[in-house]
């Protein structure tokens, strides 16, 4: 747990250049629930140690990561060390690449909900799906017709 909680926390602060504060529970083991589901969290060893931390662009720890004791974590932050990650990968400069990446805005609305009521078909369209649906069953009477007059010798 402590090493999934780092990474998954020390990544995105690393690729997005941005400054990350971590929240993580500390429950002491006497405190922890008793005849929980077998299959919880709760049956980790160790699952809720904490690890609270405050993370700098660049995916150090600046403060923490505190575990074994409930506490908050404090730091100074510089807030120029944001500008310096970006600057090492600029994205808007020189590096930029917009006949491979393009970025496209919708500037109507939209509407974010889609009904899944049935759609009504047009009357032309359920008539063809009604003589598909007949030449099939037609079919089906031939090919049953067939395969009980046709004898076949080995």
């Amino acid at each position: 747990m402590e090493t999934t909680v780092d990474i998954l926390s020390r990544a995105p602060c690393y690729t997005g250049h941005a400054f990350g504060m971590l929240s993580v529970p500390c429950i002491p083991r006497q405190d922890m629930p008793r005849n929980f589901y077998r299959n919880s969290r709760f049956s980790v060893s160790k699952g809720f140690r904490g690890g609270s931390g405050v993370i700098s662009p660049f995916g150090e720890y600046i403060a923490g990561p505190v575990y074994d004791e409930e506490t908050i974590a404090y730091a100074d932050i510089d807030l120029s060390d944001a500008d310096k990650g970006r600057d090492a990968v600029n994205l808007t400069g020189i590096n930029s690449r917009w006949d491979l990446i393009n970025i496209n805005v919708r500037q109507e609305p939209c509407e974010s909900l889609v009904s899944r009521e049935p759609v009504e078909r047009p009357a032309s369209e359920s008539k063809r799906i009604n003589d598909l649906e007949a030449c099939v069953k037609q079919l089906e009477q031939k090919i049953a017709k067939l395969s009980s007059d046709t004898r076949i010798n080995i």
